[in-house]
């Protein structure tokens, strides 16, 4: 069964969002998962690709951005995002930064979401974790510095 974590980042902004995607895929790489992050557009999959890139000066995560279609050396990506479904590649840990529920998600070992206090995301991530819980999968809150 679906592991899923949330965390709860004390502020309101969306960066703040983007930037621990970002750490939680590290940390998965670092692991040896794959890491799928879904995200709900083309607009925020590729402002969150380029943040990949720069987020740490020392380190990039290198990755592919699906819905531009495949790519070569999909093969050994280990960080897809997209914002289309399904995968069938990818059964480690997803990121869901969607507004919607992933209709693949219980396929993943881990699913992680990111909660912040920003008054359209607050409703949306407490129904989200209302849709796993009522469903009895095993739930986990981390609140982050």
């Amino acid at each position: 069964m679906t592991e899923i974590d949330f965390y709860i980042l004390p502020n309101d902004s969306l960066a703040a969002r983007d930037h621990f995607a970002c750490r939680l895929a590290e940390k998965a790489i670092r692991m040896g998962k794959e890491v799928l992050i879904q995200v709900n557009d083309q607009q925020h999959g590729e402002s969150l690709s380029d943040y990949l890139w720069s987020y740490k000066p020392e380190s990039f995560l290198p990755h592919l951005v699906w819905g531009k279609g495949k790519q070569e050396g999909h093969l050994s990506t280990k960080v897809i995002i997209d914002w289309l479904e399904p995968h069938e590649r990818f059964h480690d840990v997803m990121i869901n930064l969607k507004h919607e529920i992933p209709t693949t998600f219980s396929r993943f070992q881990k699913l992680s979401e990111i909660v912040v206090q920003e008054s359209e995301l607050l409703p949306i991530t407490r129904s989200h974790f209302q849709f796993y819980r009522d469903r009895g999968y095993p739930l986990k809150a981390h609140k982050v510095r």
